[in-house]
């Protein structure tokens, strides 16, 4: 099932996402939001670009070779290198931001079935993790307009 995604103008996207407790149905809301990934023709999806206000997101890693759902991320570490490239989102169609992000983030977060994983993103993962991670935070780009 497809998912519409939310316009920036949406106020859930503007809100701190609330962490998952109960993993029951995580699954199929992943499934959907990866579907709804494809459809879009994106990256990376969070739950709350599709209405839903959970730390969740689906991200498509590794020169799209690789889908992995992270649920309750936090951030343990990062490189001291950052880079600046232009990204787009699909909340905010046709809109191009630079953006300056690490090159290499660690996290921490659970997978589907609620146990806990250790990811390390580097280059182009770790713009999609941080970009997915910011809309977890009720961060969108265009929030960094004029901010470099």
């Amino acid at each position: 099932m497809i998912l519409p995604v939310r316009l920036f103008i949406d106020p859930i996207l503007k809100k701190l996402t609330l962490p998952i407790t109960d993993f029951t149905g995580v699954d199929k809301i992943a499934e959907q939001m990866i579907s709804t990934m494809f459809e879009y023709r994106g990256i990376g999806l969070s739950a709350n670009q599709v209405g839903l206000p959970l730390n969740l997101a689906v991200l498509h890693l590794e020169n799209k070779s690789k889908i992995i759902v992270v649920a309750n991320i936090i951030i343990k570490g990062y490189t001291k290198e950052t880079d600046i490239q232009s990204e787009g989102c699909l909340s905010c169609p046709g809109v191009s931001i630079p953006i300056k992000r690490w090159l290499g983030v660690e996290i921490e977060a659970q997978n589907l079935k609620g146990e806990k994983v250790e990811y390390r993103f580097v280059d182009y993962d770790a713009r999609i993790l941080q970009h997915e991670w910011d809309h977890i935070c009720g961060r969108m780009i265009i929030d960094n307009i004029g901010k470099l």
